[in-house]
């Protein structure tokens, strides 16, 4: 996991805390792609301290067996609604004065939330902290770029040898 990477850069940078939903960034920090759907499905991730994650009950075995680490999580199931579980999180982050969120992926209903519970804080964009740590490779990222990057040359080479004069696209696919 990225989590202790990225409470380093929030830090440095004066965030108090990250807040993901379902998305490119909660995929990165955990290598698991949670569905998104319209649920409340949150990681609150504090520059310092451990993070905490707010799951619709149906998720729970899917969470807890993709990312053991983070074992904060507070359940919610549709007849009791998501509200209680925010709030506790979010009570965590009392202190806070500026948190980061992912500005495409975060929806107005998960926004709402986090304004209801944290109405004082400033709401600034993720977008530089991820970016900053997604620049760095790690040797297994690496890797994997150059395996894709040899499968790419491979099939173009494939590709290119079938061209012809007066072959159509289709007959070349």
């Amino acid at each position: 996991l990225r989590i202790e990477k990225l409470q380093e850069e929030l830090a440095r940078r004066r965030i108090d805390a990250l807040v993901l939903n379902p998305g490119p960034t909660l995929y990165y920090v955990t290598g698991h792609q949670f569905a998104s759907h319209e649920r409340l499905f949150l990681l609150t991730l504090p520059s310092s301290g451990s993070p905490i994650a707010v799951v619709p009950k149906l998720e729970e075995a899917n969470w807890r067996q993709a990312v053991p680490q983070v074992d904060r999580v507070l359940l919610w199931d549709d007849a009791e609604g998501p509200d209680q579980a925010a709030g506790e999180a979010f009570s965590h982050m009392t202190a806070a004065t500026k948190v980061a969120i992912e500005p495409l992926a975060f929806r107005y209903f998960e926004l709402a939330h986090l304004k209801r519970h944290l109405p004082h804080v400033e709401i600034v964009s993720a977008d530089p902290v991820v970016q900053s740590l997604r620049l760095i490779k790690s040797a297994e990222e690496a890797g994997r770029i150059r395996e894709a990057a040899r499968i790419a040359e491979e099939s173009l080479e494939t590709v290119l040898a079938g061209v012809r004069p007066g072959r159509t696209e289709r007959e070349i696919a």
